[in-house]
C-alpha cells in the first residue's frame, strides 16, 4: 500500500491558520492545518458543500488564493492553488 504523503513533491508545513473559504456565493470560516506553496489542507464544517474551485482568504496576508478542490472527506479538504502561494505564507 502506497502512502501519498511520502510522494509529495513539496513538503507541507503543519500550521493552524484561520481563513475564510469562499465557494460559489457562500463563505465560511475554516482552518488551514497544513500548507505548502502549491496547496493546503483545510478543516471544514461537515455540512458545507464545496464547489470544484474555491477561494481561500488569508486575512493576515490581506489576499486570497484561488484553488481546486483535489479531495474531500467529512471534515477536511485538500486544495491545490492555481498560482503558488506567496512567500509570505511562510510567516503564517
Amino acid at each position: 500500500m502506497s502512502n501519498d504523503r511520502n510522494h509529495r513533491r513539496v513538503t507541507r508545513r503543519s500550521c493552524l491558520v484561520q481563513v475564510s473559504l469562499f465557494s460559489g456565493d457562500r463563505a465560511f470560516p475554516c482552518h488551514v492545518v497544513d500548507l505548502s506553496p502549491q496547496g493546503c489542507r483545510v478543516r471544514i464544517p461537515r455540512d458545507k458543500p464545496l464547489d470544484p474551485v474555491v477561494r481561500v482568504l488569508f486575512p493576515r496576508l490581506g489576499r486570497d488564493l484561488q484553488a481546486d478542490v483535489v479531495w474531500r472527506s467529512d471534515t477536511h479538504a485538500g486544495l491545490r492553488f492555481h498560482l503558488g502561494a506567496p512567500r509570505e505564507t511562510a510567516l503564517l
